[in-house]
C-alpha cells in the first residue's frame, strides 16, 4: 500500500498531537484513522478542522451535518 502524505498547518499538527495523547494512540494511528473515515465519507467535509461528520440533524425544518469533535469519533472506534 502507499505511504499517504498529509499536507497539514502547525495548528492541525497540534491537534492531531493532541488527540493522540488524549486516547493513547500514535500520531500515525490518529491520521489513518482519519483517512480512513475521510474516505468512508466520500465528499469533502463540511465540518470546522477538529470535527467529523457523523450523519445529519434536523435544524429549522433542514437536514445539516451532523458535526461531532473527531474525539468523539475516536472513542467510538476504539470502542469497536
Amino acid at each position: 500500500m502507499p505511504s499517504k502524505s498529509l499536507n497539514l498547518n502547525t495548528s492541525q499538527l497540534v491537534a492531531l498531537e493532541e488527540l493522540a495523547q488524549e486516547h493513547g494512540l500514535s500520531e500515525s494511528e490518529v491520521a489513518r484513522t482519519l483517512i480512513d473515515t475521510a474516505r468512508v465519507t466520500r465528499h469533502a467535509n463540511p465540518c470546522e478542522f477538529g470535527y467529523i461528520e457523523q450523519g445529519t440533524v434536523q435544524k429549522d425544518g433542514q437536514e445539516i451535518p451532523n458535526c461531532v469533535p473527531v474525539s468523539e469519533a475516536l472513542e467510538v472506534v476504539q470502542d469497536d
